[in-house]
């Protein structure tokens, strides 16, 4: 018992994240935040450590309920609402998080108007360790929520508004939450802060964005009543003289972030020049500024600016700011840094990104950390070598050829990014950076690495994709401390011997290089998890190098040697013996002998893994042995395989199964869960009809194999597995079901009551929700009319018709009047045909050079029997410039249709050079449906039925 105890100690002593919500804007709250919502399976696969919120799934938390371990991890949660979202039910199970600190509720249906103001259930209590609560609303008529049950949670810091109203903080009780050290409010308009909020006596940050702000400046003085704010962040406040005066009146402020155009930067800095601000953050001011302004900044540690203008050069006098320790500057003009910034001897963080430096030789004993990321520096000077505390080194995206011998001076050195440049080879001696663990050498021209490379010994990651390397040196396997290989994209022909010694390698990326085997004792690489060879044409290198000014990527100017592919035919025996393989990517080596591969992987120890072995000239499955074939996921799609295995049944693992292009027609499937597995093995007879238990699972699988069906027109077999799935469980059904298209599938199988009633149910939901996709409104009205009609209720079918036309897609008014005039209701029928006309003029006043839209008019103008209208119309277009030759022959065609009907008795000579001009040219007339005109001839009471369909199945068959 006591030990028990002591584990839940242990681990419910973790720390929690930071919850300083100043800190908590840039990870969790800005465009660019880094802190996702995750599910706890992929929070378990890709780790904790970054603090990522787990999207709460009641039966992925309950799972785990008795594992301390996973439970302890979890410091934030998501909760997504809907209409039945129970919080009450949530809040009791978030009770086993023993170290919830940030709880986020997103799109709250349950604040909206309608729903209850005492939105938020007593047992909140329970979670006393909440530091943060973040309310995500739907749109900004949201119900304001009674803060009541906020106010009693003792360790509550930070509130966030996020989409809301702009009254939030004059809701009910609000006033009560006198504990709150930080409030962010992010909406369309600024919030209105009440004058009460100077008696919150914890207050530190307030963070305001919006679109606009009608009391800009009244926000700003009953925010200055609270002399407790010491971070102030202004997200697109207009930074007027008014604005900037009010700034004044935080007489306390220590960190400020402006975001948004600053009209007068002299006066905003003025303001702002006696306070005792430690960090000043500047993004997108529109500033035209050498920061000269700055100098009274006497306690600055921490400047940043983001896309501002700040000249080639920094004044002399931002080089006075002592204190200064962090300056990052990205997406302004910085050309030069000169000797002054020498001055700065606090100065530990220098980021200059995207700017264009072309010059760089600060030499600063206290410097840990320099990223000069996409500038254009051509050559560093030895001086580089001076930074003997610097940790991290960013010389990304320049257009460096080579690096100075003093570069090895930097022995504390542990990550250097050197990605996109034009090295051709690094320092004889360059191994002397012996505390280096993540090295980029990614998109240079490397054709080798020096002979002291291996002697990094603490090297974790090795980035040297998409260089001309042959191979790797010699004693590379004494790099023990590599994870992690980054190589694709070389011409590597084999792998050194020492290979064998890299035991701690996890993951190998040496896709597209010129391999053919494996070396003896690749098997010795026990921690081996992620293994690619292979050779997809989307990981073929196409030495695009990104081009701040042009904002895109844009082709490499240095001619580049063609890359080769590798072709690994067999595998080394002691493949088998790594453990802890979980895919292996073998993708486009053609040679592969996958005899071999198979057998190998019969008697390998590693199990559920991924196996991807498409386009491998692969003609056949082994027949035996899959009992022992531990694959989970198996890719032999675009192969020459005719028919799978009869005992590939018994892989046990198989989940994932993708057979697409191979040569078996029955073979052309994707299949990605057990489920569907079971029922293709059924469909195929390589069961006896076992299918698994009826499950959630099996009725999402039946569902997604319906789609598969529909995708590929197989319409009776798609309502087949559809009913399936609807029979286990409708509404798992019909959220995988491609509900948008239930009633086509059941149309096209004849089963018309059952079109209209999923027809009806797509297009209820679309007004519910107002959704207005017309690709996937208009076949729904179209299946359900045809439905109507199949079932003999004309009437109905042309109501249904009416409503289509009129709110979605007003060029069917011609088909609704053929109908109308099929049922000899012909004032209807005039009617919409009226509409049709109207539709049609009405568009091409605005688009008068669509050919096709006006020959649709002069179709309805026929269809409705208005010739006179249509033989002017006719005349109209004839004298246009039509120079599209499928619309030249179109207006051809309805002029014979014309004559014929006016009895100009040329009919045959006139189809007769048609068909000749139609023999002669290339003619698609892709775009036009000529089955409209078809059903009128068929309607017509004209005596030149005959004649008309002959002439349009010239065109049809032209089509």
């Amino acid at each position: 018992m006591k030990k028990v105890l002591f584990l839940i100690l242990f681990f419910t002593s973790f720390p929690v994240i930071s919850q300083d919500l100043f800190d908590m804007y840039d990870n969790y709250f800005s465009i660019s935040n880094k802190i996702y919502d995750n599910s706890l399976k992929d929070l378990k696969r890709y780790g904790f450590k970054n603090n990522n919120n787990f999207i709460y799934n009641e039966k992925e938390l309950l799972a785990h309920r008795d594992s301390i371990h996973i439970l302890s991890q979890i410091k934030g949660v998501a909760i997504k609402f809907d209409k039945n979202t129970d919080l009450k039910k949530i809040i009791d199970h978030l009770k086993l998080l023993p170290n919830l600190g940030y709880l986020k509720f997103d799109n709250i249906f349950f604040l909206k108007e309608g729903y209850t103001s005492q939105c938020l259930p007593s047992n909140l209590l329970e979670l006393s360790k909440l530091k943060t609560i973040a309310f995500y609303y739907s749109n900004e008529k949201s119900f304001k929520c009674d803060f009541f049950i906020l106010s009693k949670l003792k360790n509550l810091k930070n509130l966030v508004f996020i989409g809301g109203r702009s009254d939030i903080l004059q809701t009910h009780n609000f006033l009560k939450l006198k504990q709150l050290e930080g409030i962010y409010c992010s909406a369309r308009y600024g919030p209105i802060i009440p004058y009460e909020i100077n008696g919150f006596p914890n207050l530190k940050t307030f963070l305001i964005a919006a679109d606009k702000y009608p009391n800009g400046d009244q926000m700003l003085k009953n925010l200055s009543k609270n002399q407790n704010i010491e971070n102030l962040m202004l997200s697109y406040v207009p930074l007027n003289d008014s604005i900037s005066k009010s700034l004044s009146n935080f007489k306390n402020l220590k960190r400020l972030r402006l975001f948004g155009k600053i009209e007068n930067p002299k006066l905003l800095f003025n303001s702002l020049s006696n306070k005792t601000i430690n960090e000043l953050y500047l993004s997108n001011n529109s500033l035209e500024s050498d920061l000269s302004e700055l100098t009274d900044f006497k306690q600055l540690e921490k400047f940043y600016s983001s896309n501002n203008n700040l000249g080639k050069k920094l004044s002399i006098n931002f080089f006075k700011l002592k204190n200064l320790s962090f300056i990052e500057i990205q997406g302004s003009k910085l050309e030069v840094i000169d000797d002054n910034i020498y001055k700065l001897k606090k100065l530990e963080t220098l980021k200059l990104h995207f700017n264009k430096l072309k010059k760089f030789t600060i030499s600063n004993q206290n410097l840990t950390y320099l990223t000069l990321r996409n500038n254009f520096l051509a050559e560093l000077t030895d001086k580089i070598g001076g930074l003997s505390s610097l940790k991290y080194l960013d010389l990304s995206d320049n257009k460096l050829e080579f690096l100075p011998k003093s570069i090895i001076n930097l022995t504390l050195l542990d990550t250097l990014n050197l990605e996109n440049n034009y090295l051709k080879s690094l320092p004889k001696d360059f191994g002397n950076l012996s505390n280096l663990k993540f090295l980029n050498l990614e998109q240079n021209i490397l054709t080798s690495l020096p002979h002291s490379f291996p002697n990094l010994y603490r090297l974790n990651y090795l980035n040297v994709t998409a260089n001309d390397l042959n191979s790797f040196p010699k004693n590379f396997g004494d790099l023990t401390s590599l994870e992690n290989l980054q190589g694709s994209s070389n011409f590597i022909e084999y792998l050194p011997n020492s290979f064998k010694k890299l035991e701690n390698l996890k993951r190998i990326n040496l896709r597209y290089n010129n391999l053919s085997k494996l070396p003896t004792g690749f098997g010795n690489l026990k921690n081996l998890e992620f293994l690619y060879l292979g050779n997809k044409e989307n990981f073929k290198y196409q030495f695009d190098r990104y081009n701040s000014d042009l904002h895109k990527f844009k082709k490499d100017s240095i001619k580049r040697k063609s890359r080769l592919m590798n072709d690994i035919i067999f595998f080394p025996k002691d493949f088998v013996d790594l453990k802890k393989l979980k895919v292996i990517d073998l993708s486009n080596n053609y040679s592969l002998n996958n005899s071999n591969l198979f057998e190998i992987l019969k008697k390998a120890s590693f199990k559920d893994y991924t196996l991807n072995i498409d386009n491998c000239n692969i003609s056949f499955l082994p027949e035996a042995g899959w009992k022992t074939i531990g694959v989970k996921s198996l890719d032999v799609s675009h192969n020459k395989i005719e028919k799978l295995p009869y005992n590939i049944v018994k892989a046990s693992y198989l989940t994932t199964l993708d057979i697409r292009k191979n040569t078996g027609d029955s073979l052309n499937m994707y299949i990605s869960s057990k489920e569907q597995l079971s029922i293709y093995y059924n469909e195929l007879s390589l069961t006896n009809g076992e299918i698994l238990p009826n499950t959630m699972e099996l009725a999402k699988a039946y569902a997604k194999y319906s789609n598969k069906k529909y995708s590929k027109k197989q319409f009776e077999k798609a309502v087949e597995y559809a009913e399936k799935a609807i029979s286990i469980d409708k509404k798992i059904a019909l959220n995988y079901l491609f509900e948008s298209n239930l009633a086509e599938i059941y149309y096209k199988s004849n089963m018309f009551e059952k079109s209209i009633y999923y027809a009806n149910n797509f297009l209820q939901k679309d007004t519910i929700f107002n959704v207005r996709v017309l690709n996937s409104i208009l076949p729904n009205f179209e299946y359900k009319y045809k439905s109507q009609l199949a079932l003999g209720d004309t009437i109905q079918a042309i109501t249904t018709l009416e409503i289509g036309s009129r709110d979605f897609s007003a060029n069917k008014w011609t088909e609704a009047g053929l109908l109308a005039k099929k049922m000899k209701m012909y004032t209807k029928a005039q009617h919409f045909f009226n509409k049709s006309f109207e539709f049609y003029i009405n568009y091409l006043k605005k688009n008068n050079n669509n050919w096709g839209y006006h020959l649709s008019l002069l179709e309805v103008y026929i269809i409705a029997e208005e010739f006179n209208k249509a033989n002017e119309y006719l005349l109209n277009l004839k004298n246009k410039d039509i120079k599209e030759l499928k619309y030249q022959f179109l207006l051809e065609y309805f002029n014979i249709i014309l004559d014929e009907i006016n009895n100009n008795e040329s009919f045959f000579t006139d189809y007769e050079v048609l068909k000749e001009k139609l023999k002669k040219q290339d003619v698609n007339f892709t775009g036009w449906s000529f089955e409209l005109f078809l059903q009128w001839n068929e309607l017509n009471s004209l005596s030149i039925k005959k004649n008309l369909k002959t002439l349009t199945r010239l065109l049809q068959i032209e089509k």
